[in-house]
Formats: C-alpha cells, structure tokens, sequence
C-alpha cells in the first residue's frame, strides 16, 4: 500500500470510529441497508 491509500484507509477507519461513537451514544439509528439506498436513490432522482 502506498502512502496515499495508508492516509485514506486511516480516514475511514476514522469515520467508522466516529459513526460507532454516535450510535452507541444513542445520536443515530440504525437503518436497513435496502432503506439507506431506496432513500439514496430517491434523492438523486
């Protein structure tokens, strides 16, 4: 792995730290997946 691709991983790993530490501190809630996209697809529609 590269340097660029060792920053990017290290910004998801981030990311999904930070979104873990909003669900356990009750911020957000869960959603199923086929949900997440039928909203995305909507929106860009």
């Amino acid at each position: 792995m590269n340097s660029f691709e060792t920053e990017i991983e290290a910004l998801w790993v981030e990311e999904a730290e930070r979104r873990l530490d909003e669900m356990d501190k009750g911020m957000v809630s869960e959603i199923p997946a086929e949900e997440a996209l039928r909203r995305a697809r909507a929106a860009i529609s």
